[in-house]
């Protein structure tokens, strides 16, 4: 196959997986915790839409892109309401 149809191929292919990924949103329980921010971090990188649910109230230092769900998977306080 000829070098430059091979790399338009591969850039349609990148373009349409990065669209896919912008569309998906990722709930991430804990997120707010040390492993749980991380995690948020990479998939915020890689282009994710990202919730976070948590006990704790949204802390400030937040990034204002990523959406806060207050729920507790212990006692199921919440969760109807924030998971939609």
């Amino acid at each position: 196959m000829d070098d430059s149809l091979n790399n338009e191929k591969n850039t349609h292919m990148s373009m349409k997986a990065t669209k896919e990924v912008s569309m998906t949103k990722v709930l991430v329980t804990g997120g707010a915790g040390m492993l749980g921010r991380e995690v948020v971090k990479q998939l915020t990188e890689t282009g994710y839409n990202v919730r976070i649910m948590s006990r704790k109230q949204r802390p400030p230092t937040l990034l204002s892109t990523t959406e806060w769900a207050q729920a507790d998977l212990e006692t199921g306080q919440g969760i109807a309401k924030e998971i939609v």
